[in-house]
């Protein structure tokens, strides 16, 4: 029985998540100006397979008023120490698709797949 607990928690494995910053601000923020943008969405966690198809869906729904509104842009800001470099590379491919931006905040981390994924994004990071 031992034996069988440990294969079913040895199967599971963490997903990175997305969390919404409720009422994020929205100061007319455009890609032209990335001063004005702020996180409408946070990304953290290590980043495995079933990301891919996970994260798009979540962020398909607006973090705050201003952006059902405005149409702001998503600004997705990322804290991971990485994972699944397949996965990396295809969240990527969905952040240049879907033009959303990506930002590291200052304290975050952001290794291995996690770092791919944001090349896929707009820009580097937010100063402190």
């Amino acid at each position: 029985m031992i034996a069988g607990l440990c294969l079913v928690a040895a199967g599971r494995v963490k997903a990175a998540y997305i969390t919404f910053v409720a009422d994020a601000p929205f100061n007319g923020a455009s890609l032209n100006d990335p001063s004005l943008l702020a996180c409408s969405h946070k990304l953290s966690g290590p980043i495995v397979a079933n990301d891919v198809r996970d994260i798009p869906d979540r962020l398909n729904q607006p973090a705050s008023q201003a952006e059902r509104s405005y149409n702001a842009p998503i600004v997705l800001c990322l804290n991971s120490d990485g994972g699944s470099f397949q996965a990396g590379i295809e969240l990527a491919k969905v952040f240049r698709e879907r033009q959303i931006i990506t930002m590291i905040e200052p304290g975050a981390r952001c290794g291995s797949a996690c770092a791919i994924a944001f090349m896929g994004g707009g820009f580097s990071e937010m100063s402190e």
